[in-house]
């Protein structure tokens, strides 16, 4: 938690010096959906589209970003379609761009998601999902993630 006042503090600092104004609203958001303050979230979240300014700044870090916070925030609404839908758009990106760490990552709740909606051959689609991204994390050289998509995989 005291990493989360942290971040919050850091976020709300960006957001006023207008330092990456769009990324810092969706991670603010996040920060907010990782402390249980689903009604600030939702309202961080929204923050970008309501403000015009932000449209011009719409490219693929946008989208991304943008794509990253949704599917935290269906996932802890338990909103399962949603969480996958959103997944998808951020790993569309990413791999499109190469950012391989970023596209592991999200195969992280990509499979989370698949393990919470439940339906038929979700389960072989989130193994699939953890061990892509188990994958790209051991060429990575990533002990932290590899352990923690290990433990999801032995479990399943």
């Amino acid at each position: 938690m005291s990493d989360l006042l942290e971040a919050e503090s850091a976020l709300k600092e960006n957001l006023e010096m207008d330092h990456r104004p769009v990324q810092s609203n969706y991670l603010l958001a996040t920060v907010y959906i990782r402390q249980g303050r689903m009604l600030e979230a939702h309202a961080q979240f929204d923050l970008p589209m309501r403000d015009r300014t932000f449209y011009a700044r719409e490219n693929n870090r946008y989208l991304a970003s943008r794509a990253m916070a949704a599917a935290e925030l269906a996932i802890a609404e338990g909103r399962w379609t949603e969480a996958i839908a959103a997944s998808e758009s951020a790993i569309a990106v990413f791999e499109a761009c190469g950012y391989r760490l970023w596209w592991a990552r999200q195969l992280i709740d990509l499979g989370d998601a698949y393990i919470g909606r439940d339906e038929s051959g979700d389960l072989e689609r989130a193994r699939e999902s953890y061990q892509q991204s188990l994958d790209m994390f051991t060429e990575m050289g990533a002990p932290g993630y590899i352990q923690v998509l290990e433990q999801r995989l032995g479990k399943m």
